[in-house]
């Protein structure tokens, strides 16, 4: 299991070439978010805060791009 997975995904894109640093976009709020919660492992309420924010956030973005399908 990926522990990280917005950050992942955000690491990948920019290695690919898929992404800029300054691509800012719900992928890259998502993965700040996962990024900070690694900071705190040693606060698991926090930590787990974080990361309930990026599941939220990837969450909403996927609803909003469903909705825009036709």
């Amino acid at each position: 299991m990926v522990r990280h997975p917005a950050l992942k995904a955000w690491h990948e894109e920019l290695r690919a070439g898929e992404r800029t640093r300054a691509t800012f976009d719900p992928l890259w709020a998502a993965a700040c978010s996962e990024a900070s919660a690694r900071e705190f492992l040693n606060i698991p309420e926090l930590h787990d805060a974080l990361m309930r924010d990026a599941a939220r956030i990837i969450r909403e973005a996927a609803r909003r791009a469903t909705e825009q399908q036709p």
